[in-house]
C-alpha cells in the first residue's frame, strides 16, 4: 500500500456525537464473499445480509468508499436517518486503491469499475456516530458492514491474522473476530457484518483493525450501513421450535 494522503481526525462530521452511558449491544452477524460482495451496490444480485428489501447495502442509512471521500463518494441512503465519520487517528492514512486490486462496485453509481479504497493504520481506527431521535432506533437494529480482503495479489499473501471489533458506549463490544481464521486473503472480498441494537441517537463506535500480534499496519475497507425492526419474540421463538423438531426427526 502507498501513502498518497492522510485523513485529518475531523473528516467530515455531519452533526455532533452526543454521550450516553446505555450499553449498546454489538454482536457479529457473518460475511459474504465473492459476487455478493463485489456487487454490494447492484439491486440485481441477491444480498443475504440485506434486511431492508433492497439487495443494495447501505441503502437505507449510508455508504462510504474512503478512497474516494475527498471526490463525494459517500452515498446517503434513502430514509430520513443522519450519520457522521470522524475519519482516523494517530499515524494513519488513506488509499484509493490502483489496478492491482479487485474491482467492485461504484458506490454511487453501481457496476464493478471501482477500485476500492481503504483506511490504515496500527492499528487502524474509525469513528462514527448515528443520530436522529429517540424513536429513530427504538425497537431497530442497525447493521453494519465493512469490506475485508481487497488487496492486490502481491499484497493478498501477507495479510493474515486480520481481526476487525467493533465497540460503542457503556462497553459494547463484539470482540475481535478474525477473518479468514487468521488465513492470508486472497484478492477476493469480502464484507463483515456486525448488529447494534439497544442504541440511542447521537452513539458513537469505533471499529478497529489490527493483525491480532503481528507488527504491520491493520486495514478498513469500505462500509455500509442499514436500518431494520428487530424481528419480533414470536418469529424467533417460532423459528427455534422448528429447529428443534428438526432435530427430533433426525434423531429418530
Amino acid at each position: 500500500m502507498k501513502t498518497t494522503c492522510t485523513l485529518s481526525l475531523s473528516l467530515l462530521l455531519l452533526g455532533s456525537l452526543a454521550k450516553t452511558t446505555q450499553a449498546a449491544t454489538i454482536t457479529y452477524a457473518g460475511f459474504v464473499t465473492g459476487l455478493e460482495a463485489t456487487s454490494w451496490r447492484t439491486a440485481g444480485v441477491a444480498k443475504t445480509m440485506s434486511f431492508t428489501g433492497s439487495n443494495i447495502y447501505g441503502s437505507s442509512i449510508g455508504a462510504v468508499d474512503w478512497g474516494n471521500v475527498g471526490e463525494g463518494y459517500s452515498a446517503p441512503g434513502s430514509g430520513t436517518l443522519s450519520w457522521s465519520y470522524q475519519g482516523i487517528s494517530g499515524d494513519n492514512g488513506m488509499y484509493a486503491g490502483d489496478a492491482r486490486y479487485p474491482t467492485i462496485d461504484n458506490i454511487n453509481t453501481g457496476g464493478g469499475d471501482n477500485f476500492p479504497g481503504l483506511i490504515y493504520g496500527d492499528p487502524s481506527v474509525f469513528t462514527f456516530g448515528l443520530e436522529g431521535s429517540t424513536s429513530t432506533y427504538t425497537g431497530m437494529v442497525v447493521r453494519v458492514g465493512v469490506f475485508a480482503d481487497i488487496l492486490g495479489a502481491d499484497e493478498a499473501g501477507a495479510d493474515m491474522n486480520r481481526t476487525y471489533r467493533l465497540t460503542g458506549p457503556g462497553g459494547g463490544d463484539s470482540g475481535d473476530i478474525s477473518l479468514r481464521a487468521g488465513a492470508a486473503g486472497s484478492s477476493t472480498p469480502e464484507i463483515y457484518f456486525f448488529d447494534i441494537t439497544n442504541l440511542l441517537a447521537g452513539d458513537a463506535f469505533q471499529l478497529i483493525s489490527t493483525r491480532n500480534g503481528i507488527s504491520g499496519p491493520g486495514y478498513i475497507g469500505p462500509m455500509s450501513w442499514d436500518i431494520a425492526p428487530v424481528p419480533e419474540p414470536s418469529v424467533m421463538g417460532l423459528s427455534s421450535l422448528l429447529s428443534i423438531g428438526l432435530l427430533a426427526q433426525r434423531r429418530k
